[in-house]
């Protein structure tokens, strides 16, 4: 019953206390994700970038690793998406951010394929690229803001699990110390009854030495020695009818 008492009460009381546990689980994760997305978007920017200041550099030296750093961005900003349900406004901005990197994909496949054509497109490549960076500043802006705001978020979480962090230690010494207290005051209840019970029959034992057969011994318990008490009743009982019997009889011979 104890086993059962505390782990029921521990684990009521500990619901909410895990329940945040696994919002800060899952806000570092977010955390992590919006983090690992901004350093690819910026990648992906540093990539172009390195073709748009280097002219010798070929587009298929590089459109694997600008191509890598797209797939890592785009996953990591939308499994941030899926992993939060704080409030609407971050899906929003995480939407934002897979827009304005949708953009930024468009204007450097636009900067890759005019370098292919060769150095004659440099300044129609240094307009995409003003492009480029500007929606990487808004793809990494959206993306900052909702570390700052999940970030600002897991603090408040953290500090109301620190503040309850001795509550299920607390429930399950309380349980204890209260079925300990139970425990006790029936102890205490079986002792006397047992006492009682033992003090009647012991009485009863001294007054039917005496000759007095008339006793009764009220059964007050239903263990071994309610039993016993019952046999000795039953037994004074049965001498006290015999008495009367052998009595009558030689009243009767009389």
């Amino acid at each position: 019953i104890f086993l059962l008492l505390e782990s029921a009460g521990t684990y009521l009381f500990s619901q909410n206390y895990l329940v945040d546990l696994g919002r800060l689980n899952k806000i570092s994760v977010i955390i992590d994700l919006a983090s690992r997305g901004t350093v690819n978007v910026s990648s992906m920017r540093e990539t172009v970038e390195k073709l748009v200041n280097d002219p010798n550099l070929t587009v298929r030296q590089l459109t694997s690793i600008y191509e890598m750093s797209y797939k890592q961005a785009k996953t990591s900003i939308e499994a941030a998406r899926d992993q939060i349900k704080i409030t609407v406004r971050f899906i929003h901005l995480l939407n934002d951010s897979l827009t304005s990197l949708e953009e930024l994909n468009k204007h450097s496949k636009i900067i890759f394929n005019l370098a292919a054509g060769g150095k004659k497109y440099q300044d129609e490549i240094k307009k995409e690229f003003l492009l480029v960076k500007q929606f990487e500043l808004d793809t990494n802006e959206s993306l900052r803001i909702v570390q700052f705001e999940v970030s600002k978020k897991s603090n408040d979480i953290f500090t109301d699990v620190y503040g309850a962090r001795f509550t299920p230690f607390i429930v399950s010494l309380s349980l204890a110390i209260i079925f300990f207290v139970c425990v006790l005051l029936y102890g205490l209840y079986t002792t006397r009854r047992l006492k009682r019970s033992l003090s009647n029959l012991l009485n009863a034992t001294d007054k039917v030495a005496s000759g007095d057969l008339s006793i009764q011994v009220p059964v007050l318990t239903g263990d071994e020695i309610g039993r016993l008490t019952y046999a000795f009743d039953t037994m004074v009982r049965s001498l006290d009818k015999s008495m009367k019997e052998v009595q009558n009889t030689i009243r009767i011979r009389d």
